[in-house]
C-alpha cells in the first residue's frame, strides 16, 4: 500500500512544525542552486591538480614480503606503516618528515619526493597518493520548489512535469523490499537514532553492543551498526548530515506517522563512516569502507563522494566488490564536466559493477551542475531539492540538492530489485535498470542509457518487442594503425543472443560475432563482437562507428558512437625504435604523447611501463655515454639496454630525476660497435614533448707518473 506521504506532511508542518525548525523548510527559489564544495582537511596538498594527503600515500607490498620485512624497509627511510595491508597488498604509509633541503620544497614536491623514496625500497611494487575526497552534494539553505518528495512521485506539484519520478508507486506494488537486502552508506555516516532510521539499521550479528571487546574479530569494537574510519571506532554516528540524508532516501521508514519514506521501505541500512564533519576523507578510508561492506555481506554499495585522480588502490577495492557480486552506485559529480574527457573518480573507472548517476530536476531536466557523459554516466535519477532526513536531530529534515541526492535513489531502486529477485546478478541488476530507464531528453547522448531510473519498469522487467544496441569499443580513444574491438550489446531487457549484427566504422564494414572467438570473449552472451583496424592516416582524429541488429519477432535496432582517434609516435614500439648516429645525437622532436606499453616491457625504473617510447644507438667509439632530458616538458624516466629482444634486454643504466626539474640524466660505458635501446617514458603516465641530446666522450689515458730514483728524492 502506498504511504500517504503528502497528508503526512501537511500534518506535521502544521501541527508541530514552526518555520526555521524541526523539519527545516527552506525558503522558496526559482532558481536551481548548485551545491556547496566541501572543505578539504588542514594541510591538504595538491598533487597533479587533485588534492592529496601531505604525509601518507597508498602502497603495495610486493608478494612475498613478510611484515617484518616490510617494517624494516620503512624503518630505513624513516616511514612507517599506518595500517596493515589488506588481502592484495594494499597499506596507507606514512611517510618520513621532511628534512635538510627537502624541507624547503613545497608540499606537492615534498609529496613527490616521498614517493620516490618509498618506489626505492624492495619491498614495495606501487605506490601512490592518498587522495582526497568529498561528498559530491550538499544542501543549499535556500530550496527552489516546496516539492513533497517528487523524486517519488511528480504529479506536477509546485511547477513540476508529471511523471519525472522513479515511478516508486508502481514498483511499491510489487514489494516494498527486504530486510534480506544491505546497502552500505559510505559516507558520514548515519544519525542511526533518527526517528525515520532506527528500525532500518543492520545490526551486526556477531558483535554483542557496549562489551568493549572486538566480539567477532573484524578489528572494530562494539560496531553494531556499521564503522568510523576516521576515529577507528565502531560507531558510525553522522557528525556533517550528508550520510544521513543519503540514508533516510534509501530506506527511511514507512507508515509511522514521520514525514518521510525511502524508496525501500524494508532494507537494511550499514553506516561506513570515512568522510569527515568537514565532508572530506581519503582514499584510504573508502578502501577500507568497501572492503568492510562486502566482508559483512552488503549487497549495494551507495557512495555519494568523488575526487582525486586515478587511483589503482580504489580500483581494485571496487574491482574485489564487483568479483563478489556486490554493485556500487556512484555519484557522477557536480562540476557540469564530461566524464567521458575528464573523469572524475571513482564513478568513471571502467568496472561493470559501477552505476554512475546524474542528477535531473522535477521538470525533466539534468541540472546544470552535473557531470555527464555518453560512455561513463549510465542514467540519472531525481537530484535537486531532494527531501530527506538530516543529522542535526532524531526530528530533522531539509532539502539537499547533488548528484549525491541522485545516488541513494539509484541504491533504492536496486535494493528493491535484488529484493524481487535474489536470483539477478549484479549485472543482471545493471542491465535491466539501465534497459527500464525512461527515456529522457536532457539526457540524450549524455547517458549511456539516455534515461530515467525507473523502479516500476525495472520490477515489471518485461520486455517490450524492440532491440536496444550499445556499442563500446576496447580503446578510448583509438589508436592509429592499431586493431581494435567493438562490442555491441543487443537487449531487450536481457540480452539477445542469435540476433544478425552488420555495422561499419569509417567507411569500413565490421564483422560482429557472438561465438567466443577473439575478439568475442564469450559466446552466446549477447555481445557481438568486431576486430577494427584503425587507420594509420594522421589526419584522421575521429571515427564514426555504426551498427543495426535484428532478430527474429522484434523490432531492430540501431546505434551509432563516434571515438577520437590518436596516433601514437613512430617510435612507440621496440621494433619500431628512432634511430640515433654519431658521437653527438638529438633526442628533440620526439614525443611521446599517445605512446603506449608493449606486453612484456620491463619497467624503466621503479613503476611498470605507460608512456614508453624507443630509440636505438650504437656506439661509435668507446667512451663515457651522456644523455640527458633536459627541457622536456613532462616528468620523464629513462633506461638504457643492452640486447635484441624487448624480453631479452639487459639493463646498463635507469634514471628518474638526475636531469634537473624532473628530468632525466644517465651515463654509462659505451663501447665502440655496441648497439644500445634507450627507453624514455613518462612518470606514472605524464606525457609530453622530448628534449635532450646523447654525447659519447673518449675517456682520457691513465697517465703514471715516472718514479724518480731514490738518490733524486728530496
Amino acid at each position: 500500500m502506498e504511504p500517504e506521504r503528502d497528508v503526512f506532511v501537511l500534518k506535521h508542518r502544521t501541527a508541530t512544525t514552526p518555520d526555521k525548525s524541526g523539519l527545516q523548510w527552506r525558503a522558496h527559489a526559482a532558481r536551481q542552486a548548485a551545491p556547496l564544495a566541501a572543505k578539504l582537511p588542514e594541510g591538504t596538498v595538491m598533487f597533479r591538480g587533485q588534492p592529496a594527503h601531505p604525509s601518507r600515500v597508498m602502497a603495495r607490498v610486493k608478494t612475498g614480503t613478510s611484515i617484518a620485512d616490510l617494517r624494516a624497509a620503512l624503518d630505513g627511510i624513516g616511514a612507517q606503516l599506518a595500517n596493515e595491508p589488506n588481502a592484495l597488498g594494499w597499506a596507507a604509509i606514512d611517510l618520513p618528515p621532511a628534512e635538510g633541503e627537502g624541507a624547503a620544497l613545497d608540499g606537492e614536491m615534498q609529496l613527490m619526493t616521498g614517493l620516490k623514496l618509498l618506489q626505492s625500497t624492495d619491498a614495495l611494487d606501487a605506490v601512490e597518493p592518498d587522495y582526497v575526497v568529498t561528498r559530491t552534494g550538499e544542501p543549499t539553505d535556500e530550496g527552489y520548489v516546496n516539492g513533497w518528495l517528487w523524486g517519488l512521485r511528480n504529479t506536477g506539484q509546485n511547477g513540476g512535469r508529471s511523471g519525472i519520478d522513479i515511478g516508486a508507486a508502481k514498483a511499491w506494488d510489487v514489494t516494498t523490499g527486504s530486510t534480506d537486502v544491505l546497502v552500505a552508506v559510505i559516507d558520514t555516516g548515519i544519525r542511526y537514532t533518527h526517528q525515520e532510521l532506527r528500525n532500518q539499521m543492520w545490526v551486526n550479528p556477531d558483535e554483542i553492543a557496549g562489551n568493549g571487546i572486538d566480539d567477532d574479530g573484524d578489528g572494530y569494537i562494539d560496531n553494531v551498526h556499521g564503522i568510523d574510519v576516521i576515529n577507528n571506532d565502531g560507531d558510525p554516528m553522522d557528525d556533517h548530515g550528508h550520510g544521513t540524508h543519503c540514508a533516510g532516501t534509501i530506506g527511511a521508514s514507512a507508515n509511522d506517522g514521520y514525514a518521510h519514506v525511502g524508496v525501500a521501505w524494508n532494507v537494511r541500512l550499514m553506516g561506513c563512516k570515512f568522510l569527515s564533519a568537514q565532508g572530506s576523507g581519503y582514499t584510504s578510508g573508502a578502501v577500507e569502507c568497501i572492503d568492510f561492506a562486502v566482508a559483512k555481506g552488503a549487497k549495494v554499495l551507495s557512495n555519494s563522494w568523488g575526487g582525486g585522480g586515478f587511483s589503482q588502490s580504489l580500483y581494485d577495492a571496487i574491482k574485489r566488490a564487483q568479483d563478489a557480486g556486490v554493485l556500487f552506485i556512484a555519484a557522477a559529480g557536480n562540476s557540469g564536466l564530461d566524464t567521458d574527457n575528464s573523469p572524475s573518480y571513482p564513478s568513471a573507472y571502467d568496472l561493470d559493477n559501477i552505476i554512475a548517476v546524474a542528477a535531473i530536476d522535477r521538470y525533466g531536466q539534468m541540472a546544470s551542475w552535473s557531470n555527464y557523459g555518453k560512455v561513463t554516466v549510465d542514467l540519472g535519477a531525481p537530484g535537486v531539492d531532494i527531501f530527506s532526513t538530516v543529522a542535526d536531530s532524531d526530528e530533522s529534515y531539509a532539502y539537499y540538492s547533488g548528484t549525491s541526492m541522485a545516488t541513494p535513489h539509484v541504491a533504492g531502486v536496486m535494493a528493491l530489485l535484488l529484493a524481487h529477485d535474489s536470483s539477478l546478478s549484479a549485472a543482471q541488476a545493471k542491465a535491466r535498470l539501465l534497459n527500464t530507464s525512461v527515456f529522457l531528453d536532457s539526457l540524450r547522448d549524455r547517458t549511456v542509457s539516455g534515461g530515467l531510473a525507473n523502479a516500476g519498469n525495472a520490477l515489471d522487467g518485461n520486455d517490450d518487442g524492440s532491440l536496444e544496441l550499445t556499442l563500446t569499443v576496447s580503446d578510448d580513444p583509438l589508436r592509429g594503425g592499431r586493431t581494435s574491438a567493438v562490442f555491441a550489446s543487443v537487449t531487450d531487457v536481457t540480452p539477445v543472443t542469435g540476433a544478425t549484427v552488420t555495422g561499419s566504422a569509417g567507411g569500413t564494414s565490421l564483422a560482429f560475432a557472438d561465438d567466443g572467438a577473439a575478439p568475442d570473449a564469450t559466446a552466446d552472451d549477447g555481445v557481438y563482437s568486431a576486430a577494427l583496424v584503425v587507420t594509420d592516416d594522421s589526419s584522421v582524429t575521429e571515427l564514426v562507428i555504426t551498427a543495426e541488429a535484428s532478430a527474429a519477432g522484434k523490432d531492430s535496432g540501431s546505434a551509432s558512437l563516434t571515438v577520437a582517434v590518436v596516433h601514437p609516435p613512430a617510435n612507440d614500439d621496440f621494433d619500431e625504435s628512432a634511430g640515433l648516429n654519431g658521437r653527438r645525437a638529438s633526442l628533440s622532436g620526439f614525443t611521446n604523447v599517445a605512446a603506449t606499453a608493449e606486453d612484456g616491457e620491463p619497467r624503466h625504473y621503479w613503476l611498470k611501463a605507460q608512456k614508453s617510447v624507443w630509440f636505438t644507438w650504437t656506439a661509435p667509439r668507446s667512451g663515457r655515454g651522456d644523455i640527458t632530458l633536459r627541457g622536456s616538458d613532462f616528468d620523464t624516466v629513462m633506461a638504457v639496454y643492452r640486447g635484441s629482444t624487448l624480453d631479452g634486454l639487459r639493463r646498463v643504466a635507469r634514471d628518474d630525476d638526475s636531469g634537473g626539474r624532473l628530468t632525466s640524466r644517465v651515463r654509462f660505458d659505451a663501447r665502440r660497435g655496441r648497439t644500445y635501446h634507450i627507453a624514455v617514458d613518462g612518470w606514472r603516465g605524464a606525457e609530453g614533448n622530448i628534449e635532450g641530446r646523447l654525447v659519447v666522450k673518449k675517456r682520457k689515458p691513465f697517465r703514471r707518473t715516472p718514479r724518480r730514483p731514490w738518490w733524486q728524492w728530496r
